[in-house]
């Protein structure tokens, strides 16, 4: 697996952290330090489940079912008379 840059050198993370200090300029200019602290909190929760994710897209392995195992399943269905596309 390749060495992963920290995030904030990750180009396709700038647009987002960008957008995300613009936010948090226009909130911090509108809104109590209460809505503030609320909106961060909601924000890095948000992130967490994204990364959280894409993790399990890129990292996590699904099960392989081998030739012969699909074979016999394939024969079960045949006696059973389910078509096997």
């Amino acid at each position: 697996m390749p060495d992963m840059l920290p995030l904030s050198q990750q180009k396709e993370l700038k647009q987002i952290r960008n957008m995300v200090i613009r936010e948090v300029l226009q909130l911090s200019q509108n809104s109590t330090p209460e809505l503030l602290s609320t909106a961060v909190t909601r924000l890095a929760k948000n992130l967490a489940r994204l990364l959280e994710e894409d993790y399990q897209k890129r990292f996590t392995t699904h099960p392989h079912t081998d030739r012969k195992l699909l074979q016999t399943l394939a024969h079960k269905k045949e006696a059973m008379g389910i078509k096997i596309s």
